[in-house]
């Protein structure tokens, strides 16, 4: 995935010289979901519904996830995803064209290993990982848009996430471009929310 920076305006990230050689340092980062609070789950998941000082929460432990990369010694700071029960449901809750199921993809690599694959036999996700566990995902079946109330979830997370850095002075040391989150290709949506054939024809449009 490439890094979002949110900085609004952008800017190339800072070359590391060492004081015996010219050559850049290789910058390090992290993509992908962080460990969050166990109490967190359930509600990440849609298990119980979103307490009262929800964004409380999220804040607080987005502060944390921060922190840790930055202790570690990353140099670019990804926010860890911790409001997202996954990235890409997260990115295709945005728009609208899903509107009906078809059955989810399956792991190429488990259909050659018939015997490995039964481990995963029940098991539910975003791809079918052996021949039995059917697994139905969202597919498109009309055109993509986004959705006015996906745009305005989108901004409080770009929000929440500014809010935490410009709020705590040990994350001032960074340039807010080297501050980002993850976010799904098309590519990479296609590959999880197949397409009906009822308003794309073909994959190419």
């Amino acid at each position: 995935h490439k890094p979002r920076p949110f900085g609004s305006k952008g800017g190339a990230l800072p070359r590391y010289s060492n004081k015996t050689s010219d050559m850049a340092r290789i910058l390090c980062t992290h993509v992908g979901s962080l460990p969050r609070p166990a109490a967190m789950v359930p509600v990440v998941r849609g298990d119980v519904p979103e307490p009262a000082d929800w964004e409380e929460q999220l804040k607080a432990a987005t502060a944390g996830v921060l922190t840790k990369q930055l202790e570690a010694g990353l140099d670019v700071i990804n926010d860890g995803e911790l409001s997202r029960r996954d990235y890409v449901s997260a990115a295709r809750a945005r728009m609208s064209g899903f509107g009906s199921k078809k059955r989810s993809a399956t792991a190429a690599d488990l259909e050659q290993s018939e015997e490995y694959a039964q481990k995963f036999k029940g098991r539910k996700g975003l791809l079918s990982l052996e021949k039995e566990t059917v697994i139905e995902n969202p597919a498109c079946d009309a055109e993509i848009e986004y959705l006015p109330e996906g745009l305005k979830n989108l901004e409080t997370e770009i929000e929440r996430v500014t809010g935490v850095i410009a709020s705590n002075a040990a994350f001032k040391g960074k340039p807010m471009n080297q501050y980002f989150f993850s976010s799904p290709s098309p590519g990479t949506l296609t590959t999880f929310f197949p397409n009906s054939g009822a308003h794309y024809k073909t994959h190419e449009e």
